[in-house]
């Protein structure tokens, strides 16, 4: 299966630092909370962010430029591992 890339597609400049911990989240558990808040409680929610969203360019640029601010100073995040479904499609 081959994948088509958009034509002349750009990534959204990545914002400054300051700019990125301000931005809002407009969904989810975390509706109304700044990324920067967002980091500070649940840093993993941050790389979710980075990785999974697609739909919103600029928020995915403003995630990264956070994760990446939590890996300079060292921020440990647990990961989740990967949930394995039975045959009912509940988790065990």
């Amino acid at each position: 299966m081959a994948r088509s890339r958009i034509r002349n597609f750009r990534r959204p400049a990545s914002p400054a630092l300051a700019e990125a911990v301000e931005r809002e989240l407009e969904f989810g558990k975390f509706h109304g909370h700044t990324l920067g808040q967002v980091a500070a409680f649940e840093p993993s929610y941050i790389d979710w962010l980075a990785t999974t969203i697609t739909r919103d360019p600029d928020l995915v640029a403003a995630a990264r430029v956070v994760r990446d601010d939590l890996d300079l100073r060292g921020v440990v995040r647990h990961e989740r591992p990967p949930s394995s479904p039975t045959r009912s499609g509940r988790t065990a």
